[in-house]
């Protein structure tokens, strides 16, 4: 033997000291090899059920037991889950209504990557970096893993918060009908759903199976003026008043007295007209004699939704230990928004021109005009209420082909696939959108009664004013190849080494096609000055890893990602993770890993769009000109959209961690966490940058030419830029506590006890040219919005069995939050806490027919108040109140 061969060989000796002989083999598998599965976050198959990564599972079980039937609802019940988008939320929301999105951590939902079978979903087409996760089926998951620790460098290294999994049912026979329903106690809201599901052949027998579902799902909405904690505008006990001075009858502008705007109304004495509007002798944004609208005027706190979604699944075994796939997901989504009717006056067209009515007009109330100085043509705040509430239909269409195979050869598991994912988004405005273009000479007639009932002719004329039809499309689409190969290796003291390596290519694409009415602003209430945009990126990937039970009872798990992007170049992202299991009670595990997230299209290739921003001070102005265009009466134009120049947001995270089983049948978890976000994208929102004008004000504030009345001040705003950029550092950190305990059986049945909860320690926001700011516990800002940050939220069942019957109680919690804006005397307030307790009853037939009736809701808690939009906060809380359901199900074998 040479020399460099006999060092070679010590080497080798020394590194495998106390490995067995066999080592340079692959241990061969026994018949009675415990059964090997890949869990979330590896792609090595394993026997434990407790990894060296916290992970979350959620049964099929558990998803009846609650009576979960979406998605977003099952990830509502995630304790480590909160602020993600939900149907409620799109109601006012120009960005991206119609999305339900998970966001672990809180800390965007474009930092948790969505996986449908461990594959990506395209991203919602409207103005998102999330997928819309309603458009999997409830009926075709078999389990949901959560990945808790983020940065997967197996599936990708922009899943910063974590990784949520849905999985599908893969070998299902027989048939199943179900029908359900969820009626509210008060109106509005009532939910139905049916779905039938049909698999043939048995894959150890037949060699193939067939699967496939087909599911309706439909939400109606709810009205604010149907629910009491919405239908008020006005809480001057807390300091919240949303009431607007756009009105019927409408309100006058009678100047500007004492630093104030004066506010004139000729109805004013008679009342109004309850219940479209109320008297009020001052507002947020002037005082005298007015009639204020509130939110009962037709407009939804939640939005009717109604979804078709198909799904198929067919494999093949074409030999022992192979086989070939493929899957199919077609979902269409059609969601009805409903806001208040169009506000018209000089603060809300794009050009700030006034809505004047003739004073040669039948409806002029010339009197009422003479008595208080006012001649010539008035300068009316009108609200369009006989064409109802502004109306618009949103369409997506969610598709993804997979086609794929998996199988054995030789020591080597290898897998393979291509998806194609599409989602598409149209929005339709139906009615109530009126365009200023029409609406300015229609007053101008003196046909149309801004003060009270018009004749037909005025109704036809304002009608006429409206604008009808398409006015955005959108398509995203991601296509992807990946190919993994695995193996055991090496027989270690502690198990088998093993390896792993995976290669990904996919291509991103988006399409974002608005109507050219949009670009001109003419559309009241509506974002304008939006450009199609088009944009495209291929993304490499490759990676590596590697299981080492280096000793009994300890497993070291590293892996390594690397990833090129088009547009971005390269990142190599590495993970280490440990295990240690010192005895048959105990676990003790922890983690490292960097992540990169990479701006999305939208980020960076999103068209800009012009909106009002109301209620804003000019803080240089303000305080000398005291005009209302200065001091918050009118809107400031702010700019919303992409940012090419944007850089790629990274982290590090890090997680340790136990599990203690003390005796069979009970343990707990416990694992902290912490997260560190830099260059994180976002926008900041107008409130924002003028409330720290000194440190926002540059590049962010537009101003025009000075005003020779005031020649020692900058000219007037013009515009606030608000374009996504990096906005500095998020951290992050708490704990999840797990609880699991099955109670000993009794002669009354068999109790079990579940909780999964979430402690935030820390929130801390840094942005640049101002102190970091500790926000757990209160409202932070997350993206270009305010959301609240619980410092604890849980979710708990206790589950009783006894033969067929059945029975959960489950409660969800959270702790309450400092509000986004003070109390009425300027203090800081607190949202209260916020629990719902749900109940469900289950009876089984001969393990064909199931009978499930249900509460939700049970004491018919209502949310607290916050002073967000009207009144209570929907990413909160939910809005249906107390309901009653049931669902019938029924198996033919």
């Amino acid at each position: 033997m040479m020399r460099r061969e006999r060092v070679q060989a010590m080497l080798l000796a020394i590194l495998l000291d106390g490995i067995d002989p066999v080592a340079a083999q692959a241990p061969e598998p026994q018949a009675n090899d415990p059964i090997r599965v890949e869990v979330t976050g590896s792609r090595i198959a394993r026997v434990d059920a407790e990894t060296a990564l916290p992970i979350q599972t959620i049964t099929r079980d558990e998803i009846d037991r609650a009576g979960w039937t979406t998605a977003s609802e099952i990830m509502a019940h995630v304790s480590a889950s909160f602020n993600g988008m939900t149907p409620a939320m799109s109601i006012g929301n120009g960005g991206s209504p119609g999305l339900s999105s998970a966001n672990l951590r809180g800390i965007g939902d474009g930092n948790t990557l969505v996986l449908l079978n461990g594959r990506r979903l395209s991203n919602y087409a409207f103005l998102s970096g999330a997928p819309n996760i309603d458009v999997i089926p409830v009926s075709v998951i078999d389990r949901v893993e959560i990945l808790k620790d983020g940065a997967s460098s197996i599936y990708g290294t922009d899943a910063i918060a974590g990784v949520v999994n849905f999985i599908t049912r893969k070998d299902y026979r027989g048939v199943d009908v179900t029908g359900f329903a969820d009626l509210t106690e008060h109106r509005g809201g009532n939910a139905y759903q049916a779905s039938l599901a049909a698999g043939w052949g048995d894959l150890a027998k037949d060699r193939f199976n067939v699967f496939a579902s087909l599911d309706w799902h439909r939400e109606e909405s709810i009205a604010a003026r149907d629910r009491a904690y919405a239908a008020s505008g006005n809480r001057p006990g807390e300091g919240f008043d949303i009431r607007d001075i756009h009105s019927i009858p409408a309100n006058l502008d009678g100047g500007f007295i004492d630093g104030t705007v004066h506010w004139l109304n000729p109805a004013f004495a008679a009342g109004c007209a309850p219940p479209l509007s109320l008297p009020a002798t001052e507002f947020r944004f002037g005082e005298g004699e007015m009639c204020l609208t509130g939110p009962g005027l037709g407009e939804d706190i939640a939005p009717t939704t109604e979804r078709w979604t198909g799904f198929g699944r067919a494999t093949w075994q074409f030999a022992a230990g192979h086989e070939v796939f493929a899957e199919y997901l077609y979902s269409r989504t059609q969601m009805t928004l409903r806001t208040r009717p169009t506000p018209a006056s000089e603060f809300t067209t794009i050009d700030g021109a006034p809505l004047l009515y003739p004073e040669d007009g039948p409806y002029y109330p010339a009197e009422y005009a003479a008595a208080h100085g006012l001649s010539g043509p008035l300068e009316v705040f009108y609200r369009t209420i006989p064409l109802g509430p502004r109306t618009e239909i949103v369409t997506t269409d969610a598709e993804r082909l997979t086609i794929g195979a998996q199988g054995t050869v030789g020591s080597w598991s290898y897998g393979a696939g291509f998806s194609h994912s599409e989602n598409r988004a149209d929005d339709e405005y139906v009615s109530g959108f009126v365009q200023a273009s029409r609406l300015l000479p229609a007053m101008a007639t003196g046909l149309i009664n801004p003060f009270g009932a018009s004749t037909q002719s005025g109704l036809d004329l304002l009608a006429s004013t409206q604008f009808e039809g398409a006015v955005r499309s959108a398509r995203a689409v991601v296509e992807q190849f990946d190919a993994q190969l695995s193996r055991d290796w090496i027989r270690l003291p502690g198990g088998n080494l093993a390896i792993a390596f995976g290669g990904e290519w996919r291509r991103e694409s988006l399409d974002d096609r608005p109507a050219p009415i949009l670009d001109t602003g003419d559309v009241i209430g509506a974002p304008f000055e939006i450009s199609p945009q088009s944009a495209t990126r291929s993304v490499g990937a490759v990676s590596a890893e590697t299981s080492i039970p280096f000793a009994k009872g300890w497993e070291l798990l590293g892996s390594v990602r690397y990833d090129h992007y088009s547009d971005f170049g390269g990142t190599t992202n590495p993970k280490l993770a440990v295990r240690w299991q010192p005895s048959a009670s105990w676990l003790v595990r922890g983690s490292w890993g960097t992540g990169f997230r990479a701006p999305t299209l939208t980020d960076l290739y999103e068209p800009p769009f012009a909106a009002s921003a109301f209620g804003l001070e000019d803080p240089v102005r303000c305080p000398v000109t005291q005009t209302p265009d200065d001091c918050g009466v009118g809107g400031f134009t702010t700019i919303y959209g992409g940012n090419p120049a944007l850089s790629p947001e990274t982290s590090t995270q890090v997680t340790a961690g136990f599990v203690w089983e003390p005796v069979a049948g009970f343990s707990i978890g416990a694992d902290a966490w912490r997260i560190a976000k830099h260059n994180v994208i976002g926008a900041l929102p107008p409130d924002v940058i003028v409330d720290n004008y000194d440190a926002y004000a540059a590049g962010r504030v537009l101003r025009g030419p000075p005003d020779p009345a005031y020649p020692g001040l900058p000219g007037p705003i013009q515009r606030i830029v608000g374009i996504s950029e990096n906005l500095g550092e998020l951290t992050t950190a708490g704990v999840d506590i797990a609880l699991r305990a099955r109670l000993l059986s009794t002669a009354v049945g068999q109790l079990a006890l579940s909780l999964d909860g979430t402690y935030v320690h820390s929130y801390t926001i840094r942005l640049p040219g101002v102190d970091a700011d500790e926000r757990a516990g209160r409202y932070a800002l997350s993206s270009d919005a305010w959301l609240a940050v619980p410092r604890w939220r849980h979710y708990a069942q206790l589950a009783w069995q006894r033969g067929t019957w059945g029975a959960t109680l489950a409660q969800t919690f959270q702790a309450g939050a400092t509000d986004r804006g003070p109390n009425a005397d300027g203090n800081p307030r607190r949202v209260g806490s916020y629990s719902l307790w749900d109940l469900q009853g289950t009876w089984t037939w001969q393990h064909r027919a199931t009978l499930a009736l249900g509460v939700r809701n049970l004491f018919d808690t209502d949310p607290p108040f916050s002073n967000a939009s009207f009144g209570f906060d929907p990413a909160y809380a939910q809005t249906r109140g107390r309901s009653y359901d049931a669902r019938l199900s029924y198996a033919f074998r």
